[in-house]
């Protein structure tokens, strides 16, 4: 059987180049595939359909052969979709600060949350929405970061197209996405919850996704982003994942 392949989805608003620093640490020789999600960069597709269409989408630009999806925040998502979806092709999965699914009555709220980023980002641009995106609590621990590396960030962020990403916001919305919560006995492979020690939010879902095939690994001082955050770190925990192990059980 050939070895899996690793692909790498990114979150909102990033970009492959996202992934550089954890693929130049990776320890092992792997092929990586590292495709732009629909709305993000210009051999992208559109954002059209909803989420399980962006699925689907995805889905056309990965390889056939085994794959380990690692997934962040919005790749995440896109990552647990595919994996339900085409069930063959997927062998392991890292999902990194993943939201699997809100309840019904969260779905309005959420909505026109989504919209009010998505008019930020038609009305003002990218540098705009991209200070206004990260000064949310949930990305305030990247302030203790270098200033390169969070120049990095807004270099590929600038290289974004502000009404591209704005209807990703809403065509791949979590109020559009189904609510994948249920359906977790449907996953045949190993899967990996990753999230910083830092993000409680996210330590909190992925405590209670936790089941005999589903572990928790918490990556130490880090929030939200954890391949801007601790490439390094990621990089050897997904890895040895990837060989075979079944991931860190973190109380």
């Amino acid at each position: 059987m050939p070895k899996p392949v690793a692909a790498l989805l990114h979150g909102f608003a990033g970009a492959p180049a996202a992934w550089d620093r954890v693929r130049a640490a990776w320890p092992t020789a792997i092929t990586f595939v590292v495709p732009a999600l629909p709305g993000h960069g210009r051999d992208a597709p559109p954002p059209v359909g909803g989420f399980t269409n962006a699925v689907d989408a995805v889905a056309d630009r990965l390889p056939s052969t085994p794959l380990h999806l690692v997934g962040y925040s919005l790749g995440a998502r896109i990552s647990l979709g595919l994996a339900l979806a085409y069930p063959e092709r997927v062998v392991r999965l890292t999902l990194i600060g993943v939201n699997p699914g809100i309840d019904d009555d969260q779905r309005a709220a959420r909505r026109a949350n989504d919209e009010r980023w998505a008019q930020h980002l038609e009305a003002e641009g990218v540098a705009s929405f991209a200070a206004a995106w990260q000064a949310q609590p949930l990305f305030a621990t990247q302030d203790a970061l270098c200033p390169a590396r969070r120049q990095e960030q807004d270099r590929w962020r600038q290289t974004l197209d502000p009404h591209r990403l704005a209807a990703a916001m809403r065509q791949m919305s979590l109020a559009d996405m189904p609510d994948y919560r249920p359906r977790f006995a449907e996953l045949r492979g190993p899967v990996q919850l990753t999230v910083g020690e830092r993000d409680d939010k996210f330590r909190a879902i992925a405590a209670r996704m936790q089941r005999d095939h589903v572990r928790l690994d918490v990556i130490p001082g880090v929030g939200h982003n954890v391949p801007l955050e601790a490439p390094d770190a990621l990089a050897d925990r997904v890895a040895a994942f990837g060989a075979g192990g079944r991931g860190l059980l973190l109380r």
